[in-house]
């Protein structure tokens, strides 16, 4: 019989609790929730909607996407050590600026992707600026601009949650701007989490949610190893519509093509492993990725097919007139609104009876700006395979049977157009078209 002496049994049931720790920190690094169906759907969507826009104009571009960001400090009645400065947060917004450039890449030190950097993202970051009533108001240079978005509220019970989710009062008094404008908010966070947020898509239902919730010992110059301001960068990918790497594992993984499938997140960065977890792909896992869980000093890089998506969903959902607005209907719809030239409106009728005939018509209030709309009508959402169309028809209407109890109706202007009104009802089949 062997018997184990109690020092060493000590050691070896510390050991075994630092490893546990280990694991919940490496478990619990991001708190944004993953993804369910209707989360998969939506980037699917905003896939559509972009392929959608570029079929009707054939000089249509990948705009170039400039993000407003206010940052927000709680903080206690006195500053002790919990005050970040405008420096510090000036340093956050540089670095998150190169993250998305063509300037992000590879640590030098680092022999295994030496030389490689990020492709460009097309999107870049200022500070958003406010005007005299707390109000956004546009842009403006710096951090340190008299009018730059940074607020420092001296809220206790801001400074620390013990839970996640429990910011619902911080960001209903704090958040500023609509959907285009990033809020990140430094606070402390419970267990190991380092930050979450929200995706776009979420903004039309809980607008006062959206935004990037961080941990404080992720700012730029702290303690090894989250300490480059890579945590930021990460969360501000879901905030663009991004998964992680490992979701979903292997197979299907995070919806992206040109990233490699890996099975868990890596933690770390020791790329010498040449670490494979989806075995028979021939494929390294996406260590240097933003969207793993690696130390900050290996990550450098999105994909394209990341840019693409990441795009995608800034023009569908942070876009102020391109957004899709769910409307019930009932009895008929009535809406008022104006697009620009080449924007796109969806509007959503639930508890349409089924087998009913619905009919749309568009009335444009300036005569000059006739034949400036098309509508599209189909039952299932996306872009395509339209039920209806009027891109063919002088007048602005179409008309569908109901097949599923929630019909799509998709206004689209060619030239810009000042003030136009849909009107649909249900209807019985004279207005079948």
């Amino acid at each position: 019989m062997k018997f184990i002496h109690i020092a060493n049994l000590f050691t070896i049931l510390a050991v075994t609790a630092v490893a546990h720790e280990r694991h919940l920190a490496e478990e619990h690094r991001c708190g944004t929730k993953d993804p369910d169906d209707s989360d998969l759907k939506a980037r699917e969507y905003a896939q559509e909607y972009r392929a959608f826009l570029a079929e009707r104009n054939d000089e249509y571009r990948a705009p170039l996407i400039e993000v407003p960001v206010c940052f927000h400090i709680p903080r206690r009645a006195f500053l002790g050590g919990e005050r970040i400065s405008n420096e510090q947060l000036q340093d956050e917004l540089d670095h998150l600026n190169m993250a998305y450039s063509a300037a992000s890449c590879c640590d030098a030190s680092l022999s295994e992707c030496s030389g490689r950097c990020s492709p460009d993202t097309g999107i870049s970051f200022v500070m958003a600026k406010l005007d005299g009533n707390g109000n956004f108001d546009g842009v403006t240079d710096s951090v340190s601009s008299p009018n730059a978005c940074v607020t420092r509220p001296r809220q206790r019970r801001w400074v620390r949650f013990r839970f996640l989710g429990a910011d619902g009062a911080m960001k209903e008094a704090l958040r500023k701007g609509d959907e285009r404008v990033l809020n990140v908010y430094y606070t402390n966070l419970p267990g190991n989490t380092l930050g979450y947020a929200t995706f776009p898509w979420d903004y039309d239902s809980f607008p006062k949610d959206d935004g990037v919730v961080m941990s404080r010992d992720t700012i730029r110059g702290g303690a090894p190893p989250y300490n480059e301001g890579d945590t930021l960068v990460h969360e501000v990918g879901h905030w663009l519509g991004l998964y992680h790497t490992f979701d979903s594992a292997c197979s299907p993984g995070d919806r992206i093509a040109d990233t490699a499938p890996e099975r868990v997140p890596y933690y770390g960065c020791n790329p010498s492993e040449q670490r494979d977890t989806c075995t028979g792909d021939l494929l390294k896992d996406p260590i240097f990725n933003f969207m793993d869980y690696s130390d900050d000093k290996c990550l450098f890089e999105f994909t394209a097919g990341q840019i693409s998506a990441m795009v995608d969903s800034y023009v569908t959902y942070r876009t102020p007139g391109s957004r899709r607005m769910l409307k019930p209907i009932h009895r008929g719809l009535r809406e008022i609104g104006s697009l620009e030239a080449g924007a796109t409106q969806v509007f959503q009728m639930n508890d349409v009876p089924m087998s009913s005939v619905v009919h749309c018509h568009a009335e444009i209030a300036h005569e000059e700006e006739e034949g400036h709309l098309d509508l599209f009508m189909n039952s299932h959402g996306r872009l395509n395979d339209f039920e209806c169309s009027s891109e063919d028809r002088e007048a602005h209407q179409c008309s569908l049977m109901a097949i599923a109890d929630s019909i799509y109706v998709i206004a689209h202007a060619k030239l810009k157009i000042s003030e136009f009104t849909i009107v649909c009802a249900i209807n019985d089949d004279e207005w079948l078209r």
